[in-house]
Parts: C-alpha cells; structure tokens; sequence
C-alpha cells in the first residue's frame, strides 16, 4: 500500500497543477505574477499581461492603453512557471485551446478586429509554429485536429473579449484567449463571404484537403458540410469529400451518420421544384428511394418525411416505417412523436412510437406537441404523464375532459382539469411512487 502511495504522490507532482492562484501584479511600470503569499513567480517585464484562466495566458510587451485589452505590441504566451511557451514576436495571439496557440504576424488593430498580417499556428509543447504563418486567416480547433483556413480577402477576424469588475467595482473589457469549445467558425470573424478558397488543415499544418471551397461548415459529428461553384457535399476529418458538391443545400450531420440533402430538379426556379433525400454521410449512398418535399430532424434513428401532402416516418436506412400517412408530425421525445389526422370531426391528435405503433389513439381533439409538456407530471424520472384533451357531450353541451396517459398508452385516469392548484388534492394515480 504505501509503495501505491507513493507512485501515486509522484504522479500528482508531475500533473500541471492550477491549485497556486496567480494573481496579476504591477511593479514599476511592468506586470507580473504573485502567488498567495504576495511572492513574485513570474518576473514583472511584461507591458500587458492576461488572466491565468487554464494553464496559460498571454503576455504583451509595448502594447498601448488598457493593461488587461492592450493594442498592440508583440504578443506571446507564458505557462505558470512563467515560462515561455509561445515567443513574444507575434502581432497578435489567439483561439488557444490548450495545445496549439494562433498567432498573426504583420498584422494590425482596429477597433475589436485584427485586418491583414498571416495566420499559423504555434505548439505550446515545443515553442515551434507547427502550422506555418502563412494564411490569411485560421479557424478554431475546436472540433478535434483539424480546422479550416483561408486564402483570399474579405474576411476579418475579431477580436474576444469579456467584462470583469475592476479594484474599483467598474467593469472593463478583457482580452479573451482561452476559447470555448462549442465556438463556430462564424462567430471569429466579421464576415464569412462566398469567394476565394478555404481548406483543411490538422494540427502538424498538413493541409488535408485543396483550397477548392467557396464556403464550409463547422464539423458536427465528424463531418463537415462544403460549398464549390458546382453545389455543396459532405467532408470527412481525414480530408475526404464523402458526399459530391452536387446537391443545392445540406443540413449538418446527425449522431447517426446520415443528412438530409436537396436535389434540384429545375435550376430556373428551384424553389418550388426540388426534393429531399436521405444520404449516408459514411459512403455518400442516397438511402432514401422516395424523394420527398421536406425532412424533420433525425432523432433516436428516425425522421419524418413530407411528401407535399402526408408525413412518412422513414428509420436512418431509408425505409419507410410509415408510409405518408399524418398530417402533421413533431419530434421524437422519449421514443413518442405527436401526430395529427384530419377527419368529419376536424383534427385529432395522438402519439405514435419510432416503430410505427400508435401508443395513443389519434382521435383526441387536443394534447402536448412533446409528450409530456404543460404537465406537471412531466418530470417524473423515466415514467413522464401527459394529458390528452377529448370532448363528452353532456345534456346537448360539450365539456373537456382530460386522459392522463403514460409512455405505454396507459390511461391512468380521466379528470375534469389538466392543471392542478396548490390547494388541490392530487390523485394518487398520477405519482410515481
């Protein structure tokens, strides 16, 4: 045991430790690091410096105006021994996300936006640029070991900031540097207009694919959607174009592998003569053999399909489990999907399964979009309660009553409310005990 103790102690000692809170301090003119105990450990030479928020942080040295949003200066980055770990030679360093750091050189600030200079990347465990300064502009790596770059004009990056109280209790604008993970491609730069060339990079600067795409995507589930002259398709994170650019839209990738894509069937007037299939983003396969108007969001390995009159429910293999039969359908929740149907009586709704099977009859005259809302019942753990509204003729009057249904199509009970004050006495069939 005490041998295990002290392999364990040994490893705790070589892991990157956040417990030493650093805390900006200014000596003379320059700024440094102290810890708790007002000790200096990182030297004060620094005009600007940021926040250690992660492992690391930007340095600047001749920067003018504000200490935490300097303009500016040469930039790098400093660990929390202080050391180094990004060369303060940069015009400019950003979207760090604890492995690589970009850096611009030769650009300037204007207002929140860096215009001009060349882009790269340098890693923070050697010092050295692993992706050549030689882009017009960088994405985030954000979604695995690639992103994409580009070559052209017309777009300008932007510059991440975020407020924070001073001494003073005044909030002032800092400079972000650690980026979010969940950042989109879009939300870095001011425009992302459709010309010039982007392409793929991972983190060694191999470019993974040419610069031959007038506009991309960010990756969602290990795939991109890419716009050329000819149409849009589908990028893997190797570089390899799965699905050709030749379908006129393209919704991103679902957790199932498949997307939607639009065909066009007369580029004159495409907005009222095309269709939509079903594609496999693995090998590019149309999966679907119908060609549809319309498609709903693929949930728990299955979508809905519009056929311009009726909703088919189709699984991720392209087979229809419903052929087009309901006039309106919602997404799936907890394995239902709400359903309408017309009749001599006007609309009714119901719920049916992701095999097809009707759990709640389609003939109440109104329940929940999602099975469960406006209920109070609704967070119950896996049991979810909802009502279904259907109208009983009384004395040449009709009055609502309420079925309150389970995920098995259970009828637990029929009452005159769906709402329920807290003075009111709540059936005892209605909890989950």
């Amino acid at each position: 045991m005490r041998k295990i103790l002290i392999v364990l102690w040994a490893v705790l000692l070589g892991l990157p430790s956040f417990a030493q809170n650093l805390t900006p301090k200014k000596v003379g003119k320059l700024w440094g690091f102290v810890d708790d105990k007002d000790s200096i450990v990182i030297e004060p030479k620094y005009t600007a410096i940021g926040t250690f928020k992660g492992y690391y942080t930007w340095v600047n040295i001749g920067g003018k105006g504000n200490q935490k949003n300097p303009m500016g200066g040469l930039w790098g980055v400093v660990d929390r021994s202080g050391k180094e770990v990004c060369p303060v030679k940069y015009n400019y360093v950003d979207l760090c996300d604890g492995e690589v750091v970009a850096v611009n050189m030769g650009g300037r600030q204007k207002k929140n936006t860096i215009v001009g200079g060349k882009w790269g990347y340098v890693n923070l465990a050697t010092g050295k640029e692993c992706v050549p300064v030689k882009y017009d502009q960088v994405g985030p790596f954000n979604y695995g070991n690639v992103t994409w770059v580009y070559n052209g004009s017309g777009i300008t990056k932007k510059i991440f900031t975020y407020s924070e109280l001073n001494e003073k209790g005044k909030s002032e604008n800092c400079r972000r540097f650690d980026m979010p993970s969940n950042i989109k491609l879009k939300d870095c730069f001011v425009e992302l207009p459709k010309s010039e060339a982007w392409a793929l990079i991972d983190k060694s600067g191999t470019e993974l694919s040419p610069f031959s795409f007038i506009s991309v995507r960010d990756f969602k589930n290990g795939y991109a959607v890419v716009y050329n002259n000819d149409g849009c398709g589908l990028i893997d994170s190797l570089g390899h174009l799965t699905i050709p650019c030749i379908y006129k839209h393209m919704l991103d990738c679902y957790p199932e592998k498949v997307v939607w894509a639009w065909e066009v069937l007369d580029n004159w007037n495409w907005n009222y003569n095309w269709k939509v299939v079903l594609c496999s983003a693995v090998t590019g396969q149309v999966l679907t053999k119908t060609r549809y108007r319309d498609g709903t969001e693929v949930s728990e390995g299955v979508a809905w399909a519009f056929d311009g009159d009726k909703y088919a429910l189709i699984d991720v293999t392209g087979k229809e489990v419903i052929k087009p039969t309901y006039l309106e359908a919602f997404p799936f929740r907890k394995g239902v999907s709400c359903v309408w149907l017309k009749n001599s009586n006007g609309l009714r709704m119901g719920y049916v399964d992701t095999k097809g099977n009707v759990i709640v009859k389609v003939e109440y005259n109104k329940v929940p979009f999602r099975f469960g809302d406006k209920s109070p019942f609704q967070y119950q753990g896996d049991r979810v309660v909802t009502w279904a509204e259907k109208r009983i003729k009384k004395d040449y009057l009709y009055e609502e009553e309420y079925d309150w249904i389970d995920l098995s199509g259970k009828i637990i009970l029929t009452t005159p409310e769906k709402t329920f004050s807290i003075t009111d006495t709540i059936p005892n069939e209605l909890w989950d005990y």
